[in-house]
């Protein structure tokens, strides 16, 4: 082969490899055992024509290695049919510092907040993700149940924001293939994290708390919290860690805009 025919093939290949990449993720519709499930469950809430869903590979997002100093401070609003909860102060404190969140809310919990959901989502200081309906642990599920936990929630925070999620955390943090491939296939990124916070116990201070989160993350980090319970020592120990942060020289950002230094 001469030097030419050697050039042209590389650049044969490279335009190649520019094409795959740009190539947008394939569409599909929500699943019609989804979709029948949801009109039966939620009449007045469910589409007339079923939305497509831009389907993404299998992805589990834990932290992002980065020399640049941002990290994603998120937050769960869990909501089971037993109990549901929601604390204001926690997004009072992140609208008054202007800090930028990932926000993973419950199908149950858009439900019983939906003016707080509407919200949220037309602040552009948050993105919002699909924490399931009911929150159950899903890997004790079958892929049926899967899919309607993940596809019902999709469903309704398009109806009440206008789109679906794009990224996806499961209950208790806990996934396995059935879960990471079904989100995928609703057009979701399953987000977990490397840094928890351990602000679901009752019992911890809030100082404990934020001294934990300030020592332990790092450029790249994904910092589980919640907003789901004005009992948790969340909303008091969040000033602290946003403070720690800015002297530690770390920008919070959104989930999405930090998988970006990928």
């Amino acid at each position: 082969m001469t030097n030419l025919s050697r050039l042209i093939f590389c650049i044969i290949i490279c335009l190649a490899v520019l094409l795959l990449t740009a190539l947008p993720a394939w569409t599909e519709e929500m699943p019609e055992d989804v979709l029948d499930g949801f009109k039966r469950a939620h009449p007045d809430m469910a589409p007339e024509v079923s939305p497509e869903i831009e389907q993404k590979s299998p992805e589990v997002l834990k932290r992002i290695e980065s020399d640049l100093s941002k990290v994603a401070l998120t937050f769960d609003a869990c909501s089971t049919w037993q109990k549901t909860g929601y604390d204001p102060d926690v997004i009072k404190i992140l609208k008054k510092t202007e800090t930028p969140a990932t926000l993973f809310l419950g199908g149950l919990w858009m439900l019983n907040y939906s003016q707080e959901t509407e919200a949220l989502h037309d602040n552009n200081l948050f993105e919002l993700g699909n924490h399931s309906y009911s929150h159950p642990d899903l890997t004790r599920h079958d892929p049926s149940v899967i899919r309607q936990e993940l596809g019902y929630t999709q469903l309704i925070a398009r109806k009440l924001t206008g789109e679906m999620p794009r990224l996806f955390r499961p209950p208790y943090v806990k996934k396995n293939n059935d879960v990471v491939d079904i989100a995928g296939e609703l057009g979701m990124l399953t987000v977990q994290y490397d840094i928890a916070s351990g602000d679901a116990d009752e019992n911890a201070s809030p100082k404990e708390i934020a001294d934990y989160v300030i020592d332990s993350v790092r450029p790249g980090s994904i910092v589980i919290l919640h907003m789901n319970n004005p009992d948790l020592p969340t909303a008091e120990a969040l000033p602290r860690i946003i403070a720690g942060l800015e002297l530690r020289g770390l920008k919070p950002v959104t989930v999405s805009e930090l998988k970006k230094q990928q």
